[in-house]
Parts: structure tokens; sequence; C-alpha cells
């Protein structure tokens, strides 16, 4: 950490931008809510359940 950032935090996380699917879009948000947060544990668990959600989406698409 820069002596920049101790005085003035971390840099800004830009928001997800929102996909219309309440399921991807929660867990992105989840996703970026951890970023900001800066819970290393937290980050893992929302990227996780953000990986879950676009399989779940992608396969849907496939038919599977």
């Amino acid at each position: 950490m820069t002596a920049d950032e101790a005085e003035t935090g971390p840099p800004g996380v830009v928001p997800p931008p929102a996909t219309g699917d309440p399921s991807v879009d929660g867990a992105l948000q989840r996703l970026h809510g951890s970023a900001e947060a800066g819970d290393l544990d937290e980050q893992a668990q929302a990227g996780e359940a953000a990986h879950r959600a676009l399989q779940d989406r992608l396969a849907d698409l496939g038919g599977g």
C-alpha cells in the first residue's frame, strides 16, 4: 500500500453492469460488495457463487 492509499483508502471498485438476470445480477452484486469490503474470504466465496450462477445460465442456454 502506498502512502497515498493509506490516506485515501483503497481504490474504488466499478459496479457491475446489470444483466437483467436476477440470479446473475445478485451474484455480481455480492462479488462487487466483497471487493469493496476487502475481505479475501468473502471475495473467494462471492467469486465461486458468481461462477456457479454463470455456469447455471450457460447450462440453461445449452438446454442441459
